[in-house]
């Protein structure tokens, strides 16, 4: 897949977004102990993912988005903790399996069921 720089920067951005989202939230979410914040972290990770789906409705590029925000969550405070890294890629590999087998891949986000269980609606 090829994408055009300016879809490039797009998936960084929004990759970057998760993944910022993932370290600062996740970091206040976890140090307050707070009950099922990692159900939280998931549905404003993919909520993200699917806005840039939206802004690049190619195959991969969800996928790609969550890669970049993996790798940015290698640089959280509490060091690399592989669950929340392997949490990532798996939801943004199971975005990527329901929005490119939607005939519509930019409707998808709204109007799947399978998107709205992922983000645990």
């Amino acid at each position: 897949m090829k994408l055009k720089t300016r879809e490039l920067v797009a998936v960084a951005v929004f990759g970057t977004l998760w993944g910022l989202v993932e370290i600062s939230l996740g970091t206040v979410l976890k140090s307050f102990r707070i009950p099922l914040s990692g159900t939280v972290l998931a549905a404003i990770g993919l909520m993200v993912a699917m806005i840039g789906r939206t802004f690049v409705p190619r195959k991969g590029s969800t996928l790609f988005v969550g890669v970049i925000a993996m790798l940015l969550k290698l640089f959280s405070l509490g060091g690399v903790i592989l669950g929340p890294m392997i949490a990532i890629f798996a939801e943004a590999l199971v975005a990527e399996i329901v929005l490119s087998s939607s005939k519509n891949p930019i409707a998808a986000p709204s109007y799947s069921p399978a998107a709205w269980v992922c983000c645990g609606f």
